[in-house]
């Protein structure tokens, strides 16, 4: 994550019901195939290995809503990272 980063601390809201889940999720795919980077990283030590995959996406700080529509439709989803410093049209991520 970036030097200035922020992590929200606000639950992860539910997916909207009036919002169908195979849409959004073809919506998505398309969307992350412009706009998202995804990361798998393994961590190997003496006692085992880890891996660990995340998903970026960096959008204007006036797209906060769809990058929190996003994270609430993976029930998986944990935190939303903040860069840039929101309310003056700089990107910002997840």
């Amino acid at each position: 994550m970036h030097k200035n980063s922020t992590i929200s601390t606000t639950p992860i809201s539910p997916f909207p019901s009036e919002i169908d889940r195979h849409d959004f999720g073809n919506w998505l795919s398309g969307f992350c195939d412009g706009e998202a980077c995804f990361v798998l990283q393994a961590d190997i030590r003496h006692n085992g290995a880890a891996c660990r995959a995340s998903i970026r996406i960096e959008l204007r700080d006036d797209d906060t809503e769809i990058l929190y529509l996003i994270q609430s439709y993976w029930p998986y989803a944990r935190r939303l990272g903040v860069s840039g410093k929101v309310g003056t049209g700089s990107p910002i991520a997840i």
